[in-house]
């Protein structure tokens, strides 16, 4: 499994770290472009950074379901449904962290009601988390095309040598009988 991989954590840590970046400069712009004066970068940093760590539990629970129930063909009901509610438990467990979290990062101004922490989790993490499945999917789909391409070249080397020794067998008696042959 990939999730066991510490450089699966490593990426994935990485990625939500720089995606936390991205969110504080995106939020220092969007204020100063607001005319806000900037006050500080610790904030939007804060908030920036556990938002996207949020992420990081989440995307290996939807990475280790994807490689135990993959979307394939037959039967396709069964991953799809658990993957629905897979996605519909990590945008649960965003809105949670987002209402016990908000009075220490200051998501909200004032501490919302939790149903509307709740949709917003709905219209701000739902395509992010289905972009996470695809994402896992994709990665899976090519290693699993790898190790055929290595099964197959492997086979291919198994092939050459059956027939190097075939045709080995064939020559052999060939020299045998021509050794006797002379020797008569």
């Amino acid at each position: 499994m990939v999730v066991r991989n510490p450089r699966f954590w490593l990426a994935v840590t990485a990625w939500w770290t720089l995606h936390g970046l991205i969110l504080a400069i995106e939020g220092m712009t969007m204020r100063s472009a607001a005319g806000e004066p900037l006050r500080d970068f610790m904030h939007p940093l804060a908030a920036g950074l556990v938002s996207a760590w949020l992420w990081i539990p989440a995307t290996a629970c939807l990475v280790a379901l994807s490689e135990r129930m993959p979307l394939e063909r037959h039967p396709l009901h069964r991953p799809l449904l658990a993957h629905f509610a897979a996605v519909a438990g990590v945008i649960v467990f965003r809105a949670i962290a987002v209402f016990v979290l908000n009075p220490l990062i200051d998501w909200y101004p004032q501490q919302p009601q939790l149903g509307t922490v709740l949709v917003a989790s709905v219209l701000n993490n739902f395509l992010t988390a289905w972009l996470i499945v695809g994402v896992a999917h994709s990665l899976l789909f090519h290693r699993r095309s790898r190790e055929r391409e290595r099964q197959a070249i492997a086979l291919e080397a198994k092939l050459a040598t059956a027939r190097l020794q075939v045709l080995s067998n064939q020559l052999n008696p060939h020299f045998l009988f021509n050794a006797l042959k002379s020797v008569a």
